[in-house]
């Protein structure tokens, strides 16, 4: 079981992508987006700064956008549109209700791409992710991702 500390995340969706030594690398989590309008993103800067030694960057995915920021930082580095990244990791992306679970999945399936090249082809938002440096950053991470239980412990 990969732990690498405690994350007090009630009522959120959280992923959080740990590298080979088990360090934080990035924190993620999942809202509507009236919520990451407001207040969401501080919420998520909490839990960057509680996760093991701190997590560099955090993640927040709406139905409408992907934003993601230093872990400490109030403004996103960067802006995607959630379709445009995430609508090719579910062919039936339209039909699906975005609930936060459905989203971190797929952000999850997202970011090991990423990380891994799976896939033969270029990954939605490699570019923006490449200019920020977290796509290298996922490469040479070797990262594996695990999920709060409901102690705020850390499991794969």
């Amino acid at each position: 079981m990969a732990t690498v500390g405690g994350v007090d995340t009630p009522g959120a969706v959280t992923l959080v992508v740990v590298d080979a030594e088990q360090r934080p690398l990035l924190v993620a989590d999942a809202a509507s987006e009236r919520a990451a309008a407001n207040g969401a993103s501080e919420d998520l800067r909490g839990r960057c700064r509680a996760t093991g030694s701190g997590a560099p960057y955090g993640l927040l995915v709406s139905p409408e956008t992907i934003r993601i920021f230093n872990g400490a930082g109030p403004e996103p580095l960067i802006s995607l549109a959630t379709s445009e990244v995430l609508a090719s990791y579910h062919s039936a992306w339209h039909l699906w209700r975005h609930t936060p679970r459905y989203l971190i999945t797929l952000v999850e399936a997202w970011l090991s791409d990423l990380a891994w090249g799976w896939r033969g082809e270029s990954v939605p938002g490699a570019a923006s992710l490449e200019a920020i440096g977290l796509a290298a950053k996922l490469r040479q991470a070797a990262p594996s991702h695990v999920h709060p239980d409901e102690h705020g412990g850390l499991r794969p």
